[in-house]
């Protein structure tokens, strides 16, 4: 495999006379990750940032080499969490090198972390900050062509079937509905043209059960989902 994935990057004040605060070494996303200590935020908030690329793509151990020089060079070490009025605004906490940068998390590994978060309650806080992150959100068309390309061709078991019919025989809330009564008058109606398509698909067609996959009726009235016997 080609190591050659990693960058040095530096992270500049937005002020007249730019200051660089921090140094650091990271695949290609990194240097633009504000997941960082709380020095950093403060300080690229009070002073602007600006990240600049320096060099890479190359190895971990020529990234790592690079980046201990550089923290050296830019006198970037600090031991102080404080900014002293803006004087102090060096960010890197160790002398470079460390980290795991590059790691590759195993199947097992990633099973056990799925696990762990499965069903995992969500507090309202977090819920509002996903659903905040989610608002206006579009994909791109090569993303849905990717989203459909995955699941064209791929068929459903019948427990699958039944289950996603199962979970949608749930009794709405007054609040859900009204809800749903909303975005119904919002969501912009078909064309004609759209409307005559679908009449021409459906034509001669006779419905399919998607629970049990034979003719003659449909998931509502399916005796799988009845708990009856096929005659």
């Amino acid at each position: 495999m080609n190591d050659e994935r990693f960058y040095g990057y530096k992270h500049w004040t937005l002020e007249e006379i730019p200051r660089c605060f921090y140094v650091g070494k990271g695949l290609k996303s990194r240097p633009f990750d504000n997941r960082r200590n709380k020095k950093w935020n403060n300080v690229s908030k009070r002073f602007g940032l600006r990240v600049e690329i320096c060099v890479g793509p190359f190895s971990n151990n020529e990234a790592i080499e690079w980046e201990i020089s550089n923290i050296i060079a830019e006198d970037t070490f600090t031991t102080s969490w404080e900014t002293e009025n803006g004087s102090n605004i060096r960010c890197n906490f160790t002398h470079g090198g460390d980290g795991a940068t590059g790691h590759f998390v195993s199947d097992d590994a990633k099973r056990r972390i799925g696990n762990a978060q499965r069903n995992k309650p969500k507090s309202s806080n977090v819920k509002q900050k996903l659903h905040d992150a989610l608002i206006g959100r579009k994909l791109s068309v090569e993303t849905r062509t990717r989203m459909s390309k995955a699941k064209l061709g791929k068929s459903l078991s019948q427990e699958h079937c039944h289950n996603l019919w199962s979970n949608r025989s749930h009794i709405f809330t007054e609040e859900h509905v009204e809800n749903l009564r909303k975005a119904a008058k919002l969501r912009a109606k078909p064309s004609q043209e759209t409307i005559l398509k679908r009449s021409q698909g459906l034509r001669g067609k006779r419905h399919k059960c998607s629970i049990c996959g034979l003719i003659g009726h449909t998931k509502p009235t399916c005796p799988d989902l009845r708990g009856e016997n096929h005659e």
